[in-house]
């Protein structure tokens, strides 16, 4: 077997671990802000015209929470076989987010899809290309593409979290949820931090394996 096989392999293993946790500083954060407001999405889902649906709307649409309107309406779907015209607010909430926002979770959405490509091909590239060939060096050129792509994406994410993390935790905690622990706030923002940088990390290795790839797949043709 030709190293460059190894080679896609670590590929495909750290590209795993890219999107398990660019998976996880979405749907952690998002999960936990969301579990704040289980009361208001209870109510809401059972007596749609509730007032609480209201404060329901304003808190789906925050920035602190990325794709909650999304997550929130599959929750409902899941717990109560149904969508509502109140809590489905997924419509326009993209245009609500502000730019920082915006940039923040498109860099994220952007990493998630682009890791979940490189899984699928580096399985691919694996098993089509299992024996020593020539013919590696093409996909490994477009994996450490791919790899580029997605570690510029995450690390735009990780700076942009990090600066914009103060304004996120004041709008957190002074107008979503003020009886939220602020010591508990302010773990859920590390962990997500965490977690980003872990998945630039790991996709910054994978892009580096891609491209060692290459080189090692030139054997091959010889």
């Amino acid at each position: 077997m030709c190293l460059g096989n190894i080679s896609t392999i670590a590929f495909t293993a750290l590209m795993t671990a890219c999107l398990a946790f660019s998976l996880a500083t979405t749907f952690y954060p998002a999960s936990r802000i969301i579990n704040q407001a289980s009361d208001l999405v209870d109510d809401c889902s059972k007596n749609p015209s509730d007032p609480s649906c209201d404060q329901l709307q304003y808190i789906l649409k925050a920035d602190v929470i990325p794709f909650g309107c999304a997550i929130a309406s599959i929750f409902k779907v899941l717990e109560y076989k149904q969508f509502s015209d109140k809590t489905n607010v997924c419509k326009d909430s993209w245009s609500q987010f502000s730019k920082d926002a915006q940039r923040l979770y498109a860099c994220v959405a952007i990493a998630m899809i682009g890791a979940l490509i490189g899984v699928i091909a580096g399985i691919i590239t694996c098993v089509l290309f299992s024996c020593c060939a020539c013919l590696r060096m093409i996909p490994m050129i477009l994996l450490t593409g791919l790899g580029l792509i997605i570690t510029v994406s995450l690390i735009t994410y990780t700076i942009t979290y990090a600066e914009y993390k103060s304004t996120m935790f004041s709008e957190i905690h002074d107008q979503l949820f003020p009886s939220w622990d602020v010591d508990s706030i302010r773990h859920v923002q590390s962990l997500t931090l965490a977690f980003g940088a872990i998945a630039t990390v790991a996709a910054g290795l994978a892009t580096v394996s891609a491209f060692l790839g290459i080189f090692t797949s030139l054997p091959c043709c010889c």
